[in-house]
């Protein structure tokens, strides 16, 4: 967590059910595409149905907003 913060706006890590719904990236590539599954395997497959899901949740960096 970087210093200087508000304590409402500190990342929590006692609630992991809140983590998919955190925006990590920078506002600026939060939406680059970095990595794109190839579905020809059952691995891949997998990991494309879970990005797919993933892109479905709403995410924020106002982490206040998740309390």
């Amino acid at each position: 967590t970087p210093i200087g913060l508000e304590e409402e706006e500190k990342y929590d890590y006692g609630s992991p059910h809140k983590w998919h719904k955190i925006q990590y990236l920078p506002d600026e590539i939060k939406d680059v595409r970095f990595y794109e599954p190839n579905t020809n395997s059952t691995f891949e497959s997998a990991l494309a149905s879970n990005e797919e899901k993933l892109r479905k949740i709403p995410r924020t960096n106002k982490l206040s907003t998740l309390k």
